[in-house]
């Protein structure tokens, strides 16, 4: 009897051990099945990570060209600045030079009135004399 009691538990131990032997391979069939797809999101994830960083370099890169682009936008501006300046100051030149002109015309001006009107008397002076007779 105590012999086919322990039989008994032995077999009952048995389908127990199965049992859990059953559970532990789905679990670890789960596991398995769990581990590849969290595999295949860290590939994806890798994937993406290194799109991200290309992407990045080629923004840092067209950053770079901006930043360059712009400093020489700049120092065309300083340059383009430069000659405004100078373009100022010969007009400035020009201005008083034209100023100067005009002052001198003036003169001419009032020198050829004089002119005129002594050529004027002298014309009429003459014009007496050769009235007069000899």
């Amino acid at each position: 009897e105590k012999a086919k009691a322990l039989e008994e538990k032995a077999g009952e131990i048995e389908d127990k051990v199965e049992e859990i032997d059953i559970k532990i391979g789905k679990k670890l069939k789960k596991a398995k099945a769990k581990e590849e797809e969290l595999e295949e999101e860290i590939e994806e994830l890798e994937e993406e990570a290194e799109e991200l960083e290309e992407k990045a370099e080629e923004l840092e890169e067209e950053a770079d060209e901006l930043e360059e682009e712009a400093e020489e936008l700049e120092e065309k501006a300083e340059e383009l600045e430069e000659e405004a300046d100078e373009l100022e100051e010969e007009a400035e030149e020009l201005e008083e030079k034209a100023e100067e002109l005009e002052e001198k015309a003036a003169k001419l001006e009032e020198v050829t009135e004089e002119l005129d009107e002594k050529t004027e008397g002298l014309d009429e002076e003459l014009e007496k004399d050769e009235e007069k007779p000899s």
